[in-house]
């Protein structure tokens, strides 16, 4: 499971740096002499990137689980069973790989998966067919909704560490909500 831990590092570290470039007045822009333009594509290859790490991560995993482990299905795996909404320390019975066995690691599971569920929603809403003849109604909310509920959320509850990734774009993005809106960034070259 290395490879797939692996390639979820690498959607968590650019899942860090895709907030960044998002505000068009950000001061960061100027300071790294870029326009909005040229970060826009940034971002949109950077949301390649972790939706492609990230399906590797859980398909990685689903090979492991179903031929390494011999599960006989992935609910097996990503399920806890209904006594874990009782008792969050209980050990699943008859469980043979070790970190599965409780329902702390198929409740992580569970949320790694809604988690790719949402990236792979958010990507498909972003096709450009999508963003150009439906941004108002369908990309530009999906986005804000995805993002935060189904893809953020998850992914931190999925792997505690990533908040310590998250957290400078976290910031840097929410600085730079408040400079002011008449307050233009421009790049000399």
């Amino acid at each position: 499971t290395t490879p797939a831990n692996t390639f979820g590092f690498v959607a968590m570290v650019a899942l860090g740096l895709i907030l960044v470039p998002l505000q068009h007045n950000s001061p960061l822009l100027a300071f790294l002499n870029h326009t909005p333009t040229s970060m826009i594509r940034f971002h949109i290859w950077i949301g390649l990137l972790i939706i492609a790490a990230a399906l590797l991560h859980a398909g990685l995993y689903f090979y492991s689980w179903l031929y390494i482990h011999q599960q006989k299905s992935l609910s097996t795996m990503l399920l806890p069973p209904s006594r874990c909404i009782l008792d969050i320390d209980f050990q699943i019975p008859d469980c043979h790989a070790r970190h599965y066995c409780s329902c702390r690691g198929r409740i992580q599971n569970l949320l790694g998966l809604v988690g790719v569920l949402g990236l792979t929603l958010l990507g498909s809403a972003s096709h450009w067919i999508v963003r150009r003849r439906h941004y108002d109604r369908v990309f530009y909310p999906l986005h804000l909704l995805l993002t935060f509920v189904f893809i953020l959320l998850p992914c931190v509850l999925h792997w505690s560490p990533a908040m310590i990734i998250l957290s400078p774009s976290l910031v840097v993005y929410v600085a730079t909500l408040t400079v002011p809106a008449g307050v233009s960034v421009t790049t000399t070259t």
